[in-house]
């Protein structure tokens, strides 16, 4: 138990919490006592920092990227979580209620600053309603009929028919105002008569078809109008039925506390306001840390630097230019070592633990992809594993996709290649893609005469480097055996 707030409930009787915290899993769990039902089918409990906005690392197992304990960036500063209890719907009950939530990614020394807990329930409403409409239109319609100054082509046509009300109103007006000023034919503004138009029905009188305002009013030589009064008045019946959902803070007690000073036993920790009293369940002097596991630092995706070029066409070797028409693979990319690092409350009871790394293409979730003037390794765009609200997840094969490359290469004074030289693309060091890291983790545990094993897996964003163990520069540029093609100047040269 990390805090309950019985100590001084007759203060507050519907301030009745108890906080649990399972330091193998990572799970929060959360008890609410209600001495009666609340109103709603469903409530949601949403547990969030104090200060709006303060993104925190408690909530970083919401997000689809895990964050590495060394330059960790927080996204997240709030979460929904369901009440859970025994009856079949999610609204609060009498009797005990609850949530739970995750910390699963260990921070050493970072704990989370003041979090508030409320409630909010989900109203679900059936709706069926019967009425009479009535509707006025009155005002003076005018067109004018020429080649340039066709305010029934220009405007009510074109934006009246789609629009209503105020927002036909005032469409008129913005046209009127822009070709009418000014101008004025058998002493009328004309501007004035179509903006003084009633802001009723004005689709209903367009769409009546009246003969007396829209005549046909042809004439190739002359400007000719029409203005007339309109007065329209139109009846009809409503039906309006469906659902609603509606959404309303519970009458549950709200509660904020600085899960700081619990999880440290500072001497002030217990009292978080004047009407009630938070008792640790730790011993004083003792300090806990919140989280399972985490990696210290983002994993490494390695390349292959040098890339061997395939000619589709033999090379064009005419000093002191090469004439290339050919592909270039992808580089293969592998995932480096990894450092774990336990919550030390758990290390002691960890048996052995042991973890695997796979790599797989991301596009989209809460990272910042820093790919400007960085070559790209794309994604496979073929090989789709999943889609996720706005995240996209792409398979890697054994052998990535291959690119076509044309250019010309001249070579510096003094280099010779011949017909046997091999050639190569240097991808250089500031590489960048959308590579993720599938780290999962397999613990077996010994508690308290118990053994038990736990798995998780995590996603984390990369670093790129180029491969240690790959082609050194020597081997890939030695001419006229083998020569890389971007090392001198080059025109012409794309990679599509």
């Amino acid at each position: 138990m990390l805090f309950h707030t019985f100590c001084k409930a007759n203060k507050d009787e519907k301030q009745a919490y108890m906080c649990f915290y399972n330091m193998f899993t990572g799970y929060m769990k959360f008890f609410y006592f209600a001495d009666k039902s609340d109103i709603g089918t469903q409530t949601q409990w949403r547990l969030a920092s104090t200060s709006e906005g303060e993104c925190q690392g408690i909530f970083d197992d919401e997000a689809y990227f895990s964050q590495p304990i060394n330059n960790p960036k927080h996204s997240v500063w709030s979460v929904m979580l369901a009440n859970e209890q025994n009856s079949n719907n999610t609204g609060i009950t009498a009797g005990w209620n609850g949530f739970q939530f995750r910390v699963g990614e260990y921070r050493p020394q970072v704990a989370p600053h003041s979090l508030s807990i409320r409630g909010y329930n989900t109203l679900f409403s059936s709706y069926n309603f019967l009425g009479e409409e009535t509707s006025t239109t009155t005002g003076k319609i005018t067109t004018i009929n020429s080649s340039s100054e066709s305010i029934l082509n220009n405007a009510l046509v074109g934006g009246v028919l789609n629009q209503c009300g105020e927002t036909a109103k005032e469409t008129v007006d913005k046209i009127a105002t822009k070709v009418l000023s000014g101008k004025k034919i058998l002493g009328l503004d004309l501007k004035k008569v179509v903006t003084d138009i009633g802001t009723g029905n004005y689709v209903g009188a367009i769409k009546a078809g009246l003969g007396l305002v829209f005549g046909k009013l042809l004439s190739k030589d002359k400007t000719t109008y029409s203005v007339s009064d309109v007065e329209l008045k139109t009846f009809g019946t409503i039906k309006l039925e469906g659902n609603s959902e509606t959404g309303i803070e519970s009458k549950l007690a709200p509660l904020s506390f600085n899960l700081n000073n619990i999880l440290n036993n500072s001497n002030n920790a217990a009292r978080f306001d004047d009407n009630n009293m938070v008792l640790l369940s730790q011993q004083s002097g003792t300090s806990l840390e919140l989280g399972v596991w985490n990696l210290r630092n983002k994993p490494i995706i390695y390349y292959d630097r040098y890339i061997k070029y395939e000619p589709q066409l033999e090379p064009d070797v005419e000093a002191p230019v090469v004439d290339l028409h050919g592909i270039f693979n992808y580089p293969n990319t592998t995932a480096g070592p990894i450092e774990v690092v336990f919550n030390p409350m758990i290390q002691p009871y960890i048996k052995n633990y042991s973890t695997t790394v796979g790599v797989i293409d991301v596009v989209g979730g809460n990272r910042e992809l820093d790919n400007k003037n960085k070559a790209i390794i794309r994604y496979d765009q073929s090989n789709i594993l999943n889609t996720i609200n706005d995240i996209t997840i792409y398979g890697i094969e054994e052998q990535r996709d291959e690119s076509s490359v044309y250019g010309m290469v001249e070579l510096p004074a003094g280099v010779t290649l011949n017909s046997d030289t091999e050639y190569y693309l240097d991808w250089g060091t500031a590489v960048g893609g959308y590579a993720a890291a599938v780290v999962t983790l397999t613990m077996d545990i010994e508690y308290m005469g118990q053994q038990f094993s736990l798995t998780e897996s995590r996603v984390y964003d990369v670093d790129y480097k180029p491969n240690p163990r790959g082609m050194s520069f020597s081997v890939a540029h030695n001419p006229p055996h083998t020569y890389v093609v971007n090392h001198s100047n080059y025109y012409g040269f794309c990679l599509y």
